[in-house]
């Protein structure tokens, strides 16, 4: 007589495939249901509408019926054939340089990232379609639908995405002044304020701080004589003055507009606060002499480079033709430096031909530091006068510019320039 054997019998081969398989799929589950259903959230609660809220629909719906057939391999061959799709439309924008592919609504993630992640759930989800067919013969079908999916996927990506700013050739900032709303930006002389003209993405409206700045200094420093604040959606400046809102490179943009001219243009995190530029607007007599024609490129520069040392100078101060003398050999030592260039005013010759009197400077001799079109340094006196070989070796070097203080009261003798490269 056989005694019942009251142990369980050990796990067959078979028994731990069907476990490793059935894993495998509700891992691959939860992954899809995790990318597609955040995707989908997101369009749906932060999308523009319409196309969003379709594919929001699309992917949710997809989602129900892969669990409803997660033990069809055909359903997972289906994913993957989906995610195939994805990474196909990816790949394109990431050849693009996009910086976001919008799979994921407000949320950004470059394209390079999204395309690692559908390309892996691409190959997971046809991992668990051959677990549950069990036959190699799949593999080529899989491949072949991996390959005309992503086929596919970069050929809907051609057709719908937005163009690159690059492929814009009109000029943005010119069309922008252009426009009837800004036609008082636009007819400013040198003595009317400075304008900003800040463009923003409405999807963003509630999200900056900056925005809300900008929003604020625009209604309360309307009437500001230094600087004053104008806001536009891109799809507000699309329709003003024609460029489209994809034509921006970057967004928020500012503009800075001095005389009917661009003085500097900011994109994204460079974008500096009204009060900032207020602070260093030439004002005083520097700003009539900026405003001679002789004196353009430095009011209206647009770059950071050069650096530009305005020494305004009495010939009857001998400090000071002590100084210039130091400032002229730097002048000869490299005339065509692309950093920094000294450009000596004669206070004198100023009086005589402008009516600028020598006691309207703030000292004798007064130094400006102008970078961009705006005053970042300037030192009042024969003390502190700023040395341009240490303002080239800085900007040479990539290090922020060890500039005097506004009124500068550190001794100084003549400029000395041993030990510096030029």
């Amino acid at each position: 007589m056989t005694t019942a054997n009251t142990f369980a019998s050990p796990l067959r081969a078979d028994d731990h495939t069907a476990a490793g398989v059935t894993l495998l799929k509700y891992v691959a589950l939860a992954l899809v249901a995790a990318v597609l259903g955040f995707a989908a959230i997101m369009k749906f609660s932060f999308g523009t509408g319409g196309a969003d809220y379709v594919i929001s629909a699309l992917e949710l719906a997809f989602i129900a019926g892969l669990i409803a057939f997660r033990n069809r391999w055909w359903a997972w061959v289906g994913a993957t054939t989906v995610f195939s799709m994805f990474a196909g439309y990816t790949a394109y924008l990431m050849v693009r340089g996009e910086g976001s592919c919008g799979c994921f609504g407000s949320v950004e993630t470059p394209p390079a990232l999204t395309f690692s992640i559908d390309l892996f759930m691409a190959a997971l989800t046809a991992l668990v379609a051959l677990a549950l067919s069990r036959s190699v013969l799949l593999v080529g079908a899989l491949l072949t639908v991996m390959g005309i999916g992503s086929v596919a996927g970069a050929g809907v990506s051609v057709l719908t995405a937005t163009p690159l700013a690059s492929d814009f050739h009109g000029d943005r900032v010119a069309m922008l002044l252009g426009a009837p709303a800004n036609a008082d930006v636009a007819g400013a002389d040198y003595t009317d304020p400075d304008w900003l003209i800040y463009i923003y993405d409405e999807k963003a409206a509630d999200e900056s701080p900056l925005l809300e700045t900008m929003r604020h200094d625009a209604e309360e420093n309307a009437n500001d004589e230094a600087l004053r604040v104008r806001l536009f959606t891109a799809a507000e400046a699309e329709e003003a003055s024609g460029v489209p809102a994809w034509a921006w490179e970057k967004l928020p943009q500012a503009i800075l507009y001095r005389g009917g001219h661009v003085v500097q243009r900011y994109m994204g995190e460079d974008v500096m606060a009204p009060q900032a530029l207020r602070e260093t607007r030439p004002v005083g007599p520097i700003a009539q002499v900026l405003s001679f024609p002789e004196y353009a490129d430095i009011a209206y520069a647009s770059a950071d480079v050069p650096v530009y040392l305005l020494y305004v100078y009495n010939e009857e101060c001998p400090i000071c033709i002590q100084h210039l003398a130091s400032l002229e050999v730097f002048m000869e030592e490299v005339p065509n430096d692309p950093n920094v260039k000294v450009i000596p005013i004669s206070m004198l010759e100023l009086q005589d031909e402008h009516d600028i009197q020598i006691w309207q400077w703030p000292g004798v001799p007064t130094s400006y530091v102008v970078r961009g079109g705006r005053v970042v340094a300037q030192t009042a006196g024969p003390n502190g006068v700023p040395n341009p070989y240490q303002i080239r070796m800085d900007l040479m070097q990539g290090r922020p510019l060890v500039l005097p203080g506004p009124d500068s009261a550190s001794q100084s003798a003549p400029i000395d320039h041993t030990g510096h490269d030029h």
